[in-house]
């Protein structure tokens, strides 16, 4: 379900690319420290964007210094330290592979379906570690579930599904926030970051669904034409960013010097390019 948020790394001066791979470095070494090792191999970009974003609205200045790591243990490279933003985006990372191997073993046949299972003892045992998200657990698990029953349902409506996935993300960007106008900030962030990823998700996987003959909204939407809708699809999934772009106008970044300019290169160059690489591998439109 993730992967659809990150920079478009060309863009990015060098300096901010440093900045960039010191959280992303940061971030794997805080979920070995507070979910396990095994926890590692699930970090990927959208968690990095989120820890950035973490970070401005907490207040807290990056502590980033040269360090080796077992990835690469003979030159040293900038690597932020544990915080409590990190350390924030690591346990809801664990919780959020969690359900998405739940979510696998419903939905999934064959060797999928079998990989999953094999891996769900390792997701719980990452959970064990995250005792105080509990409660942003519980109210995950339920938006997920009632996906998952429209979902079932065969909703013609990409809009339902990816509200619920928004309001997932909303909990996430907003959990433990204090401030009336933080958390405000941080859902309306939340929510249109969670429908971009559920678009982007159900746009990359529209050929697989359609030959394992899985639930995809868009198919369910256009049927047989849904590659003829592509241009609209497109333009639905690029709306959100819009609404993206507004919320983060209002983060303040001044806590952490440079932030700003890399969340903007991945909103207005990483995520419009994802979708484009994405469209691209879809058939064309027929004259």
């Amino acid at each position: 379900m993730f992967g659809y948020v990150e920079p478009d790394k060309p863009q990015l001066r060098l300096w901010e690319y440093e900045q960039y791979r010191a959280v992303y470095c940061g971030l794997c070494r805080s979920m070995g420290k507070h979910t396990g090792e095994f926890s590692r191999l699930t970090l990927n970009y959208d968690y990095v964007f989120l820890a950035m974003i973490r970070s401005a609205m907490l207040g807290i200045t990056p502590d980033i210094a040269p360090s080796r790591c077992a990835v690469h243990p003979i030159k040293k490279r900038a690597i932020a330290k544990d915080d409590p933003a990190l350390e924030y985006c690591a346990k809801i990372s664990a919780l959020l592979t969690y359900h998405k191997i739940c979510d696998d073993i419903a939905d999934s046949r064959g060797a999928k379906k079998l990989a999953a299972m094999a891996a769900r003892p390792f997701c719980a045992a990452f959970l064990k570690k995250c005792p105080e998200l509990k409660t942003p657990g519980e109210r995950i698990a339920d938006l997920l579930r009632e996906s998952a029953r429209l979902e079932k349902a065969d909703m013609p409506s990409a809009d339902a599904l990816a509200e619920c996935f928004g309001a997932v993300m909303s909990e996430i960007f907003s959990y433990g926030l204090e401030g009336e106008s933080d958390i405000r900030i941080a859902r309306e962030l939340g929510r249109h970051a969670g429908r971009y990823i559920y678009f982007a998700d159900a746009l990359d996987d529209i050929g697989h669904d359609i030959k394992h003959g899985e639930f995809n909204p868009f198919v369910s939407m256009y049927g047989e034409k849904v590659y003829d809708n592509t241009d609209k699809i497109k333009t639905a999934v690029l709306l959100e960013l819009k609404g993206l772009e507004a919320a983060l106008a209002l983060v303040d970044f001044s806590a952490c010097p440079g932030y700003g300019s890399i969340v903007n290169n991945i909103i207005y160059l990483g995520m419009p390019r994802k979708i484009d690489r994405i469209c691209e591998k879809l058939p064309r439109q027929e004259d």
